[in-house]
């Protein structure tokens, strides 16, 4: 027996509910080892309806009627104290992911002003004056859009998965640089082994985003050059690409050799694209090659360059 307040508490258990209106019980008391009835209080009885049979109970009493009634307090087993400590560690490591999304999101900043000076007037154009261009730096260098911390989460652990902290700020750095969407695959990240860097990858699409950005890609052409074995199939031996600019007057050239960027056959006899469809995956190359050379994509890799030189 313990004590609530100034009554005594006792211990039981809840043997039986007599019918509705009756507002009794009957109780196995802890202290009298006896199955006895009880009268309940009528304030009492909502709090004993929701109680089970077989239930172990705390009661008080009052003038011999059941005063107050609630289940007694079962320590937790083992195994709920296990689930508990892992619900609390689970509890944790979502605060620090949560943390650290936020760190990684920021505060966004003002946007800087730059005043571009205008080129003095030849004496000949009169006096008119001409206001200076204010450029923001957002017209210098697209913004990476804004993700949520569930896409941040994304990024950190599919998109740059087992990259350390500052291989996946680099790569989001180069995602700002470029305006790529690392969520559309236009830029991602392979971490090979632990040894080594991550790679930052940018494919021929991501190139072509870039140019494309830039409002100055004027058109590219491409095509690959065969040979015939003697069997009479083409073979192709190299792919060729051109790019213009609107603001430059000559075009960019590159050619790239199928044996310079053509994979092996893995030992699972697998075969990939370079020996299915080989004169597309040359194709690309050559384009990817060129668009880096026509607009000074650098700090980043093709896949298909990267594995060759892997």
């Amino acid at each position: 027996m313990t004590t609530e307040g100034n009554a005594p508490t006792n211990h039981g258990v809840l043997t039986d509910k007599e019918g509705p209106g009756f507002r009794g019980c009957r109780i196995l008391v802890d202290s009298e080892q006896e199955d006895r009835p009880f009268t309940v209080l009528a304030f009492v009885q909502k709090y004993l309806d929701p109680i089970e049979k077989k239930v172990r109970v705390c009661f008080t009493t009052k003038e011999g009627k059941i005063s107050k009634i609630w289940p007694e307090p079962v320590a937790p087993s083992e195994a709920q104290k296990n689930i508990d400590r892992e619900n609390a560690a689970g509890d944790a490591r979502k605060a620090a992911n949560d943390a650290y999304v936020k760190e990684l999101a920021g505060t966004p900043k003002e946007p800087k002003y730059i005043d571009v000076p205008t080129k003095p007037l030849p004496k000949e154009a009169g006096t008119a004056i001409v206001p200076a261009v204010i450029v923001t730096e957002d017209t210098i260098t697209t913004l990476q859009p804004k993700y949520s911390n569930d896409e941040l989460l994304l990024l950190r652990h599919v998109i740059a998965k087992d990259c350390t902290e500052p291989e996946f700020k680099m790569m989001m750095y180069m995602a700002k640089t470029y305006g790529l969407d690392p969520l559309l695959k236009q830029i991602w990240a392979i971490k090979r082994n632990e040894r080594d860097p991550a790679l930052i990858m940018v494919g021929r699409d991501g190139m072509l985003a870039i140019a494309h950005r830039s409002k100055q890609f004027d058109g590219m052409t491409s095509g690959v050059n065969y040979v015939k074995d003697k069997e009479g199939r083409e073979i192709p031996v190299t792919a060729w690409c051109e790019i213009w600019r609107k603001d430059m007057t000559h075009s960019f050239k590159t050619e790239v050799r199928f044996d310079e960027y053509v994979q092996p056959i893995p030992k699972s006899g697998y075969k990939g694209l370079w020996q299915t469809k080989p004169s597309v995956m040359l194709i690309k190359v050559a384009e990817s090659v060129c668009l880096r050379k026509a607009f000074s994509v650098s700090g980043v890799y093709d896949p298909d360059e990267i594995m060759e030189r892997a």
